[in-house]
């Protein structure tokens, strides 16, 4: 907390004020009135000011004089603030809390701490807590608090709080609550942790926007103040500080991680550093398809070529694990300014993005997993699977039971190649913790629809988009406790989803069809809905059947303001909770959007059903303009993610036996079902379990091809009525999909296809019939949508009974100015989406199979299939700032430009191929930039190898590796022979960057491995390392990168490099180099290109 002017505490230099007078008046500044505390030996709280002299870690002013003569040695008065307030109260709590110190808790509750003592490190406190929550449970903890960024206290701090014992799951969630704190003094934060701890879900460690105002307010104060201790502890830090000469190992981490294609920087805050690895989200390997299905913000990212970046707060290098601090988020450059890392640091700066929370608190248990990787010999998976779950783990650390090692994973078993070149640790790089972390977390955010967005572990059924295992405090915490997505967000950016999944869902509740309830959700049925017999707020769980919770739950759906009402409030600054209707209504809205794990959006203007365009693309048509009223089509993709790999798989045997397939893949089909059976469809997929009409033609799921058949007959108007308080009211809803084009598999083909295997399915559109809501239409009509001055102001809702405050944005500049055409611009304002303009991708139009009549009335079908992106690599050019270039590239002992190149005179000794004859326009341009980087930084002595300048293709360079550490065998091998350095050459095929390059020693001559040999030098002398492969390559390795990653190899991988003692001047051939390399590893594709 940061004082106004009113606030501020002053000592005058004449002050003769009673000592306790004064700390009162302290405390009263620095918060507002909080529960009172008590003790058996109560002394007052003693509080020291910024500039006020230091006071020794252990000690407290004992007297008034003392404080003064503090106050003095600064000129004028002082703020109080800092490190010297925060340790004057934590050596007053020391001294003054002795004995048993008793606080007041949550609800009339208290707790008491005893054995309050310093820490084992700086900036640490030990003490003991005894309490009892609200369940009536007694516990006793012993705890630790780490504080950290003191400078702003009790403005804004950070708290670590450990133990080690087992704890309360409760405890755990307070723990990770209480890490930004803001505005609280310690003994506050004592009383905030314990009421958490009892029971009371509000207690946080504060609100960083109750002191931002203060913040500005106490920034212009202190330009005027003179404060020595104040300049000390906020003194800025240069970004060029040079790091500490004990962190030998950081250049070696670095140079490793930039050969992984990430790129590390470090940043230096207040009196820790922050490491930061970050990657292009292009560079990530992940569809981008994939990531428009689970958040627009995220392929929003890709498209505005930002980078995943982690930040990694550490003490000391190497870090341990157990003691980092994670940030995570999406930038432009590869190491966010000082400034920014800082804001980061304090709960501001890199903005949250779809999923940063979860993998936050997932990487709360890194250190657990990285434990059992690699002290228990487990592979990662069985690592995740024991170590995020911490009772699990901590079982095994206090019985001292080893884990089986995972036959997958073990390091003692071999793994598969491309898992060997993806993973830092089988690769022996476990030292390096950072890259380590990034590596985890990076592939935790490409699977993780494998995984629970809230506890972590493996989910039992994969779906599109990311989602929670079945655990019913994993689901609570989702729907409930706003654990997943946010509700706000997609409700803002996709109102008419919202309203179609609500209605779809109420047509199942009204209904008998297949459903599952909300159970478990804490999910409140007031006592006026006319299901509730009891006359009283009852849970849905503990009604009397299945019947009445459904039409419970409809009643429910019923209470909700419109979506577009719903999502004006929240445009204006309002929040989902503040709603007036039923706490239980709100429960089930997050439920209904958080469980469709399907993905589902409204198609854009060219997409989708073209035949009589103003037919079909009338979603804004108003009430008796066309017979068919209005007709909406959303994207959708619906079931197992792998379900588009096992799609293509099929067409791929599909065109191995049928010739008509490779030119005409697919073909298209409708599929109709009631509007109450879309509520399961969109979480399960299309299957045959449940029979809803005859099956005269076989078992399978059946199709028609012409669209009449399916909207006329089998996507009937749901026998309930629509649900009135809907934007949009739904009357019928149609599947489009695609079929593999084997019509001769199918279960029948005529009249209807029935297919049995749902692997050649893929529904991708759903067309839904229905009519604008008159409410909404005569809303517009009344220009009520224009008025923006109407917030707070409260319109009933469709049922008359709830009401919420409306904003309606004004319509788009440049709509038609007739009243009709006018109308419809104001409904789409009012009920569009709410998501940013991206870059636009041209749809394609289907082409259909002439044999098979698909039609839309009669008339053939035209089609435009929504657009998607194509993966496309990121080559990373952004140069190093200076303090990370001088730890990648600080001063060489042995300065390159004093070394004589050899080559010229050794040359006639070998027998080098031509170059490769095969080129590219992409190739050229990427290695010319490669090249001219080399020659630049091998004229500032920046390399540890020779490039020969003179090369006669810029697609084969010869090198001379001459630097390698003084105690290598290698080196000590070249000095007993003579040799000055390793002469190889690395050539490029026409596909670089997207393929890899071939590199090969062409003398000396190597020990091969049967021999004792290593340094990953075939026995033909070709460079194994598993990024020069096609599994293990990345486009965004620089050739300096992958050059220096080669080095660091054949000294330090294990065995070593060695010369052949015998055979050593022998030079290698080049087919002996392909032929060795052609054993082992996978080929890239042209590879045999590059020998021509």
């Amino acid at each position: 907390m940061v004082f106004s002017d009113e606030d501020v505490w002053e000592v005058p230099d004449d002050s003769d004020d009673d000592y306790f007078e004064i700390q009162e008046a302290i405390i009263a500044s620095m918060e507002p009135p909080s529960p009172t505390t008590t003790n058996h030996t109560r002394t007052k709280t003693n509080a020291a000011g910024a500039g006020a002299a230091r006071i020794p870690r252990g000690q407290s002013p004992q007297s008034l004089q003392e404080l003064v003569q503090a106050s003095q040695k600064s000129t004028g008065t002082r703020k109080i603030k800092g490190r010297a307030v925060w340790e004057a109260e934590v050596a007053d709590m020391i001294s003054s809390w002795v004995g048993i110190h008793e606080i007041e808790g949550y609800a009339g509750m208290r707790g008491t701490v005893q054995a309050l003592r310093e820490g084992s490190q700086p900036n640490t406190m030990s003490f003991n807590l005894q309490f009892e929550d609200i369940e009536g449970e007694e516990h006793e903890l012993q705890l630790e608090m780490n504080f950290r960024d003191l400078d702003t206290y009790p403005m804004s701090y950070t708290v670590n709080i450990k133990s080690t014992q087992k704890l309360p799951r409760r405890a755990q969630r307070t723990f990770n609550r209480f890490t930004d704190i803001y505005g609280l003094s310690v003994p506050t934060l004592f009383q905030k942790l314990l009421a958490s701890l009892q029971g009371d879900d509000e207690a946080t460690g504060g609100d960083p926007d109750d002191v931002s105002d203060m913040e500005d307010e106490d920034d212009e104060d202190e330009d005027s103040v003179d404060d020595p201790w104040v300049d000390e502890v906020e003194k800025p830090v240069e970004q060029g500080e040079e790091v500490p000469a004990e962190w030998t190992s950081l250049r070696k981490h670095f140079e490793q991680a930039k050969s992984w294609g990430y790129r590390p920087g470090l940043t230096r805050v207040s009196d820790y550093w922050v490491i930061s690895y970050s990657i292009p989200l292009k560079n990530i390997s992940i569809d981008p398809n994939i990531l428009a299905t689970w958040d627009d913000s995220l392929v929003e990212a890709w498209e505005d070529d930002q980078r995943f970046v982690l930040l990694m707060g550490v003490d000391n290098y190497p870090p341990k694990p157990e003691s980092m601090k994670f940030w995570m988020g999406f930038h432009h450059d590869y190491k966010p300014s000082r400034q920014l890392v800082i804001d980061t640091t304090r709960g501001s700066g890199l903005p949250p993005f779809f999923l940063s929370s979860s993998l936050l608190e997932h990487i709360k248990g890194f250190h657990r997993v990285f434990n059992l990787q690699v002290n228990y010999n487990l592979g990662w998976e069985e690592a995740n699977r024991q170590g995020l779950d911490e009772q699990v783990y901590y079982n095994y650390i206090s019985t001292n039971v080893i884990p089986r090692p995972d036959s997958r994973g073990s390091r003692g078993k071999r793994k598969h190649k491309s898992e060997r070149a993806d993973d830092p640790v089988a690769r022996g790089f476990s030292d390096n913790i950072p890259l380590c972390a990034f590596y985890w977390v990076l592939k935790r955010f490409a699977d993780s629809p494998k995984f629970c967005m809230n506890c972590g572990s493996e989910v039992e059924a994969v779906s599109v988009r990311p989602y929670v295992c079945s655990k019913t405090l994993c689901l609570y915490g989702f729907m409930s406790l706003g654990f997943g997505p946010s509700i706000d967000h997609t409700i803002i950016t996709q109102p008419g989803v919202v309203d179609l999944l609500l209605s779809f869902a109420h047509s199942a509740a009204s209904s008998d069809t297949r459903m599952a309830l909300p159970t478990h959700l804490h999910i409140i049925v007031p006592a006026d809905c006319p299901y509730n017999t009891k006359k009283e707020a009852i849970l849905l769980d503990d009604m009397s059947d299945e019947i009445v919770q459904r039409r419970s739950v409809a009643w429910l759906i019923e209470m909700l303001p419109r979506v577009s009402h719903i999502k004006a409030f929240l445009e204006s600054g309002g929040k989902l909770k503040d709603i007036e209707c039923p706490s239980g209504a709100i429960g089930v809205l997050r439920w209904v959007v958080g469980t469709c794990r399907a993905y589902l959006k409204e198609t854009k203007e060219g997409e989708g059903v073209m035949n009589d365009h103003s037919q079909i693309d009338n979603r804004y048509n108003l009430p008796g303009t066309t017979t068919e009223g209005s007709v909406r089509q959303f994207t959708f993709v619906v079931g197992d993610p792998e379900q588009e790999v096992k799609f293509k798989q099929e067409i791929q045997t599909a065109q191995g036996q049928n010739p008509n397939c490779r030119t005409y893949p697919t073909i298209l089909a409708f599929h109709g079902s009631a509007s109450e059976r879309w509520h399961n469809i969109l979480r399960t997929g299309l299957d045959y379990v449940e029979v809803a009409n005859a099956r005269a033609y076989g078992q399978g799921v059946y199709f028609a091809n012409e669209a009449s058949v399916s909207i006329g007959w089998y996507s009937r108007v749901s026998v309930n009525r629509p649900r009135a308080n809907a934007d949009f009211l739904v009357s019928k809803a149609t599947a489009l999909v695609e079929l593999v084009n084997v019509p001769e598999t199918f279960v029948s083909r005529n009249p209807y296809y029935v297919v049995n295997n749902l692997r050649q399915i893929k529904p991708f559109l759903l067309i839904v019939h229905g009519a604008l809501n008159p409410q909404l239409v005569e809303e517009a009509e009344s220009g009520e949508a224009d008025d923006t001055t109407l917030a707070g102001v409260t319109i009933a809702d469709a049922q008359g009974q709830n009401t919420v405050p409306v904003v309606t944005a004004p319509a788009a500049p440049g709509a038609a100015t007739t009243a009709a055409s006018g109308t419809r611009s104001k409904i789409a304002g009012m009920f569009g989406t709410g998501e940013k303009k991206r870059k636009t991708l041209k749809p394609t139009t289907f082409q259909h199979d002439p044999k098979v009549a698909v039609t839309w009335r009669s008339q053939p079908l035209t089609l435009q299939m929504p657009a998607k992106f194509a993966p496309t690599p990121l080559y990373d050019t952004q140069p190093d700032d200076e303090l990370d270039a001088n730890i990648i590239n600080p001063p060489l002992p042995k300065p390159v430009d004093h070394y004589v190149p050899t080559l010229e005179a050794r040359l006639p000794n070998f027998q080098l191929m031509p170059p490769p004859t095969e080129t590219s326009i992409v190739a050229s341009k990427a290695l010319g930039k490669e090249f001219k980087a080399c020659i630049k930084a091998q004229g500032e002595g920046a390399l540890p190898f020779h490039v020969d300048p003179d090369n006669d293709s810029m697609y084969c360079w010869l090198l001379e590796l001459h630097e390698f550490p003084d105690d290598s065998h290698l080196w000590k091998d070249m000095k007993k022979y003579g040799i000055t350095s390793v002469v190889a050459e690395i050539r490029f095929p026409a596909a670089y960057p997207h393929s890899p390059p071939f590199m090969r020693v062409v003398h000396p001559r190597f020990l091969p491995f049967t021999r004792g040999g290593g340094g990953n030098i075939t026995g033909g002398g070709s460079i194994c390392n598993e990024i020069l492969t096609a599994t293990g390559w990345n486009p965004a390795f620089s050739v300096e990168a992958i050059i220096r990653d080669v080095m660091v190899n054949m000294t330090e991988a294990t065995p070593s490099a060695k010369l052949d003692p015998q055979h050593w001047n022998i030079p290698y051939g080049m087919q002996e180099s392909i032929s060795a390399y052609k054993r082992g590893w996978e080929v890239p594709s042209g590879f045999d290109k590059l020998a021509l």
